[in-house]
């Protein structure tokens, strides 16, 4: 019975990762130009999974004085063991709305998030993957940006919210 439902739970939980993915794109929205900015290095976790045994976190440190490292650590319960996915990542702002380009190691394709401080942490917002748009330029893709980026439905609709990950 224990392992149908942790079949059951592992089957949902992947497809929720399937269900909102961010947009990815081949361009980046900006160059890695802006510098590092020192409230977001530390490990972070979801809010609601700080009362987990075996939450799922990331790893934000410096790469170099525009870049960042995030390493993104999930736990497999059946493995008994947490797996480790590598990013290297830069941010870039329009008109005060910061966004996270994550280039995991291997690939080729920006993840694009857009980030917002709050007292407690940050808060984790999905560009769609809804967006059927593909750009060959930086600066179509931040026009395109520009213009849809206060819209709701530019977002999933899954927000995550990290806060520090307890020691």
């Amino acid at each position: 019975m224990i392992k149908k439902t942790s079949l059951v739970v592992l089957t949902f939980g992947m497809l929720i990762l399937l269900w909102g993915c961010p947009y990815k794109s081949q361009v980046a929205l900006g160059p890695a130009v802006e510098k590092i900015q020192s409230q977001y290095i530390g490990s972070w976790v979801s809010e609601t999974d700080v009362v987990s045994a075996n939450p799922s976190y990331y790893v934000i440190a410096k790469y170099d004085s525009v870049r960042y490292s995030i390493e993104h650590s999930q736990y497999n319960d059946e493995e008994k063991s947490y797996s480790t996915k590598s990013y290297v990542a830069h941010t870039t702002s329009i008109d005060g709305f910061v966004f996270m380009h994550l280039l995991e190691s291997g690939t080729e394709e920006f993840l694009l998030h857009r980030l917002v401080l709050t007292p407690s942490g940050m808060t984790l917002f999905e560009v769609t993957d809804n967006i059927d748009e593909q750009f060959d330029s930086s600066e179509k893709m931040k026009e395109f940006f520009k213009q849809n980026m206060r819209l709701s439905f530019f977002y999933n609709r899954d927000e995550v919210v990290l806060v520090r990950k307890p020691k």
